[in-house]
């Protein structure tokens, strides 16, 4: 279910109305239930039968961290922990390139390999890197082993599920039980609704009629002047520029009007003066990632530097606005 589609908004006024209506009259854990199955119907509604892979994904790493979190023994733990990482990256490469990797043996050996053409599963990214972001907070003792209803809920949370941004679970499980007052929770409603609606413009508006423009282009490259090929490919880079901006806005307004704060991924990134401030401002959870999980470890290993000293900043502090 496509953000800018019209079931999709139909769904989210639905969604917001029964977790609101569930909080108030029954208790948060009841509106986080609603919120759980409206996360998995939102996944399984494209492709039904990909909602085994992420119901698996959830339960092998939410086990595994369980597991982790009761070993004593710092070495028992590192195997876990490595266990789970080798696991994840398997997972993720099977669906995106296993199809590549045989098609390019079978070439250099002069055979053909069968490919098994699996569909790639809406999101794998996202929820599989969220998850040994998970694995490693746990390993690090950052935090503890939630429970599996908190960890289902987090890491399948429609908002970013199938689009990003990549989430610290402790951040969004901590507010699952968090109470704001309703003031609070009004202002940040309207806030996202509002966001919500400019990243729904930025898509439907510019990305679309940019991707129209170069879809021509494409579709007639052998023809194209040195004019025409200008033009058409600035087109295709307005087009991926309003369509992530535009998804990212809407990913934060959808989480604002269920009352959660998560991660802001873009922020004007062609007001960028270096690559690396362009890679800080462009799926800045991403590059938070790889700072966070797989540079520093590099570090960490060098020196005395650790995962709590270059933990990214929250949530609230990734919030003001760019384009």
């Amino acid at each position: 279910m496509s953000f800018s589609s019209f079931s999709f908004l139909l769904f989210l006024p639905v969604v917001a109305l029964g977790y609101e209506g569930a909080r108030r009259f029954f208790g948060a854990r009841v509106a986080q239930a609603w919120l759980l199955v409206a996360s998995l119907f939102f996944y399984a509604l494209p492709r039904p039968a990909h909602l085994p892979l992420l119901v698996g994904s959830i339960l092998f790493n939410w086990a595994l961290a369980k597991r982790m979190g009761a070993q004593d023994d710092p070495a028992r733990r590192k195997n876990w922990l490595r266990l789970g990482l080798v696991a994840n990256v398997l997972f993720l490469a099977s669906f995106k390139y296993v199809d590549f990797f045989l098609g390019q043996i079978g070439s250099a050996a002069g055979i053909h390999l069968p490919t098994p053409h699996w569909d790639f599963p809406l999101g794998i990214s996202f929820f599989t890197l969220t998850q040994v972001m998970y694995l490693v907070d746990c390993y690090q003792g950052l935090n503890g082993p939630i429970s599996l209803f908190d960890h289902a809920t987090v890491v399948s949370f429609f908002p970013y599920v199938s689009s990003g941004p990549l989430v610290r679970e402790k951040e969004i499980a901590d507010q699952l039980t968090s109470a704001r007052p309703a003031g609070s929770r009004t202002e940040m409603a309207s806030k996202g609704l509002f966001l919500f609606t400019q990243g729904l413009a930025k898509k439907v508006v510019f990305a679309d009629s940019f991707g129209a423009v170069a879809d021509a282009g494409f579709a007639a490259v052998a023809s194209l002047s040195c004019v025409e090929a200008w033009v058409f490919s600035l087109a295709y880079t307005m087009q991926i520029y309003f369509d992530f901006s535009g998804y990212s806005d809407m990913a934060v307004g959808a989480a604002w009007i269920l009352g959660f704060d998560i991660p802001q991924n873009f922020k004007a990134p062609y007001i960028s003066k270096s690559i690396s401030e362009f890679w800080q401002r462009w799926h800045i959870s991403l590059s938070n990632f790889i700072t966070s999980y797989l540079y520093m470890p590099i570090v960490r290993s060098m020196g005395r530097a650790t995962l709590a000293t270059s933990a990214p900043a929250g949530p609230a502090a990734w919030h003001e606005r760019g384009a």
